[in-house]
């Protein structure tokens, strides 16, 4: 029943997400725990070397000894993640949407019911060394708008629990993201969804 009433929260959010703000104009991607934007595909290994010393160290751990008990070679450990490529507002830049593979063998960038996912930033002319994280988080879905801020897009993270979500829009605030907005989102009495402004919790 949780899980049911969850699917159903997460569900309306993302058909919400943009909404009032950005009505017009749909999110350039869309994910969740359990569905991934549409042309995923296995990120370069330069990407995952780049990335895995900056992400979460006690999943990175966990996610190393999965890779040791499950006989995986360090040399293919990008095929536990999935990633779709995003034009970069940013001239000579493109942008990375990466995230644990749906069907990844090894699950430490899952929790019960959220994933880890991640934007990285590449300059085109200076390659692989110029990876370079500039968002991550832990949710139960997330999405980039069209919007941009200092050069960067908009992003929204949902996070629900047994009775609402909380969907909260991150801008490039010029020292990286920070919270802009936030919204309650909660299925009323009488069936209808319901979405309230709500003050964002301190970082």
């Amino acid at each position: 029943m949780r899980q049911t009433l969850l699917s159903v929260l997460l569900s309306a959010a993302l058909l919400l997400t943009v909404m009032p703000a950005h009505a017009e104009a749909p999110p350039l991607l869309t994910a969740g725990a359990e569905y991934g934007p549409a042309g995923s595909k296995v990120p370069p290994p330069a990407l995952v070397t780049a990335l895995l010393p900056r992400v979460d160290r006690a999943s990175a751990e966990l996610f190393s000894e999965c890779l040791s008990q499950e006989g995986i070679p360090p040399r293919k450990r990008h095929l536990q993640f999935s990633a779709a490529k995003l034009p970069s507002p940013r001239k000579g830049r493109v942008l990375y949407f990466v995230r644990p593979a749906l069907d990844a063998s090894c699950r430490a960038f899952y929790g019960a019911h959220i994933f880890q996912h991640w934007l990285v930033e590449h300059d085109v002319a200076k390659g692989p060394a110029s990876l370079q994280m500039v968002f991550d988080s832990a949710a139960d879905g997330f999405d980039v708008l069209p919007a941009v801020s200092r050069g960067r897009y908009h992003v929204v993270t949902t996070g629900c629990d047994a009775t609402a979500c909380t969907l909260t829009e991150w801008v490039d605030a010029g020292r990286g993201y920070a919270r802009h907005r936030c919204w309650e989102l909660r299925t009323a009495e009488d069936g209808r969804e319901v979405r309230e402004p709500q003050v964002c919790a301190a970082p």
